[in-house]
């Protein structure tokens, strides 16, 4: 059985007095924060997964490997997320469990916050809390669930009372946090979506569920908390509008939109305006302009955008200028600026970055 390895991690996304406007394009959640530094979880077939680590050019998005980069996690490390201030990351292994890593703020050198905690049988998915507070995997199982964590001020992992959590017959495949903290969503291998309040000790309330209109392989959500977008691993991408208090969600009308081929890989810019997808067998991103009364997406023009090699990922750096394309088959990293009036993806100045071999994910952190 074939599980895409999917994630989500949060970048400079808190909303401070953002406020929305009259027309469908466009929506103002205040200044976003600059990126100082990406980075990759490389699987290494056949050795120790790792980390690369770059600095990224505030002006044109270039990334340059750190100092001491790769670094060492653990075997076949599947996904990397940070939470909303970039103090930390953590990567996830399939086995060896979950590394936590601090951010050193001048260099983006990784330094161990101590040894890995154990996760459960076949881990898939990552999702750190944007206020770091909490850090959740999915396991495929058997059994299936989501295994809970605190973060303590450290960094420190301990497991969360009553965790794992159950999603009974379910076997998920992605996850995603609001940047609020509020839900958490699962993406499951049947083609559904479950919404969780997440409570006050990280534990997960009452279970909503959808069955999506063309399957789920990654899921992300908007800066507003208004919308969720699912890659459906096909030809699309399937808008839904999300509940207040509950986290349910309610389709868009038009969903799924279309993408390239394959999209395996979701991101919105950190202002709500564009949808990205990584389209893994058409070897290009998609870009999509969100209408901010309905969440509907309509292409940017052109799209979709020339990546690499078998592209698997895609994140949107805080300052809302980049976005950053994972290419699993050729080791590198598409960068593109990111045209602010339509979403278009236009190559950087330095378009490419060299990782490990067989990258899977991207994060971008302040």
């Amino acid at each position: 059985m074939k599980i895409r390895i999917l994630l989500v991690s949060w970048l400079s996304l808190l909303l401070v007095g953002g406020f929305l406007v009259g027309c469908d394009f466009f929506v103002d959640q205040g200044t976003p924060g600059n990126t100082k530094f990406a980075f990759v979880a490389n699987q290494n077939p056949g050795g120790t997964g790792s980390v690369s680590a770059y600095v990224a050019d505030s002006g044109t998005g270039a990334l340059t490997q750190v100092s001491g980069s790769p670094f060492g996690a653990s075997n076949s490390t599947l996904a990397v997320g940070s939470d909303a201030s970039g103090k930390f990351l953590y990567a996830l292994n399939q086995t060896g469990g979950v590394s936590g890593f601090g951010i050193d703020q001048n260099t983006g050198q990784l330094s161990s916050v101590g040894a890995a905690v154990p996760t459960g049988t076949n881990p898939v998915a990552l999702a750190v809390d944007p206020l770091a507070r909490f850090l959740y995997v999915a396991e495929a199982g058997p059994p299936t669930g989501v295994r809970g964590f605190s973060i303590s001020s450290s960094g420190v992992l301990s497991p969360l009372a009553g965790s794992p959590f159950s999603l009974g017959s379910s076997v998920p495949n992605s996850l995603a946090m609001d940047i609020r903290g509020l839900f958490l969503f699962v993406g499951t291998q049947d083609g559904q979506i479950l919404s969780f309040p997440i409570q006050s000790d990280g534990s997960l309330g009452t279970m909503a569920s959808i069955s999506t209109p063309s399957g789920v392989a990654a899921i992300a959500v908007d800066p507003t908390v208004r919308f969720l977008y699912a890659a459906d691993g096909v030809h699309g991408v399937s808008a839904f509008t999300i509940t207040t208090g509950t986290g349910a969600l309610t389709v868009v009308t038009g969903s799924p939109f279309s993408a390239g081929l394959t999209p395996v890989g979701v991101a919105v810019d950190s202002v709500g305006k564009f949808v990205f997808t990584a389209n893994r067998d058409s070897n290009n991103a998609s870009a999509f302009q969100i209408n901010i009364n309905t969440g509907a997406l309509t292409a940017s023009p052109s799209s979709p955008f020339p990546a690499n090699t078998r592209p698997v990922s895609v994140a949107a750096d805080p300052s809302a200028r980049f976005a950053y394309v994972v290419n699993n088959g050729s080791n590198n990293v598409s960068i593109f600026t990111v045209d602010q009036g339509t979403g278009a993806l236009n190559p950087g100045t330095t378009p490419t970055a060299a990782t490990g071999a067989a990258p899977v994910w991207v994060v971008a952190t302040p």
